[in-house]
This record gives C-alpha cells, structure tokens and sequence, in this order.
C-alpha cells in the first residue's frame, strides 16, 4: 500500500484502522495518500481514482453484492468497530434520569433493528433514495452486531492502543488517557445500574 491512494473519512474509525493496518506493515500514517472522502468513496474506487477504500455499509453491500469489489484488510484484527455513544461528564452526572431514557430508547430500537432488517432496510431506502437498495441496506443491517454493550476495560485498553499509535505517528498534538474519560454506568446513573 506505499504510496497508494486510500480513500477514506478522516477523524472517523476509518483513521485509526488505517494507522493499525499500516502499522503491522511496518509503515506509517503518511506513507498512503489519503482522499479524504466522507461519502462516496466507493465511486471514486469503482472510478479507479483510488487504489483503495475502507468501506463503509450500505456502500459496501452493495459493491459486495456486484462482486466488483474484494477485502483485501479486514476490519476485526485491528479494531472492534463499534458505535460508541459520547455524553459530556456533566451531563452523564447530572441528567441520570434522561440518560436512562435514551439507553433504554437505544436499546428498543437496536431489538427493533435487529428483528426487522428488511422493514429497517426499506426505511432506510426510502428515506435515502440515492443510496444503495434494499437488498443492499438489508445486507448491511444483518450483518451489524445490534445491542449496547457497557464500556469494557478490554474496550478501554483497545482505544488506548489506538490513541497511543496515533500519538506517535503525530495524529494527535499529544498523548492522551482514555480512561480519564470514562465514567462507569453506574456512576452516570446515579449509583443505579441499567
């Protein structure tokens, strides 16, 4: 990948599994050029102006379902992709009452998601026309791990990994603490758990 050109959504996951790919190819950070494309990265790739492109879903699905397309990185070695959800301390301390509703809202909607792809899927279509199909977000929603998970030390450990790395390769102005930034459910509930 030296010197090829990667498309991807810089600041997002996508950053971290690049610099995590590269680095156990002994390169770093800059030794790809990045196009910084936060939508419609799998055109420029089917276009061929660029070499590669972390993919995300339904575009993925979809260029996955054509069979023009193959995974030449997967994502899992290096990170564990999940949807993290982010409340300032003050308010995850102080608005337990209102962060309960929206994990419990979350969580319906996840059981929701997950017991009804296709109807998900449809929603999904109709609502981003020029988007991938059905078939495509229909793909994609079965494939995501649904349900909220409470933030684990292994969890914690793997961003520290990350956050390290890109400190390194001067991603970040500095070195940071991640569990600094973590407060325990319990904690942001108020001494109740979920």
């Amino acid at each position: 990948m030296k010197g090829r050109r990667v498309a991807l959504s810089e600041g997002s996951w996508q950053t971290s599994f690049l610099a995590s790919a590269l680095e156990e190819s002994n390169l770093q950070y800059k030794d790809v050029e990045r196009v910084n494309l936060s939508v419609r990265g799998d055109e420029a790739l089917v276009a061929g102006e660029v070499d590669a492109w972390i993919g995300n879903d339904p575009h993925l699905a979809a260029l996955q379902r054509k069979g023009v397309v193959r995974t030449i990185v997967p994502v899992n070695p290096y990170i564990s992709h999940r949807s993290v959800w982010f409340a300032s301390r003050s308010f995850a301390t102080n608005k337990p009452e209102i962060l309960d509703a929206i994990v419990k809202a979350l969580q319906r909607s996840d059981l929701w998601l997950k017991e009804n792809p296709r109807e998900a899927a449809e929603l999904f279509a109709r609502d981003l026309p020029n988007w991938p199909s059905v078939d495509s977000w229909e793909a994609a929603l079965r494939r995501r791990p649904w349900g909220l998970q409470p933030v684990t030390q292994e969890f914690v450990l793997e961003q520290q990994r990350v956050a390290d790395l890109l400190a390194r390769q001067g991603l970040l102005p500095r070195t940071i603490k991640v569990e600094d930034a973590v407060l325990s459910p319990t904690a942001a509930l108020g001494g109740r758990t979920l």
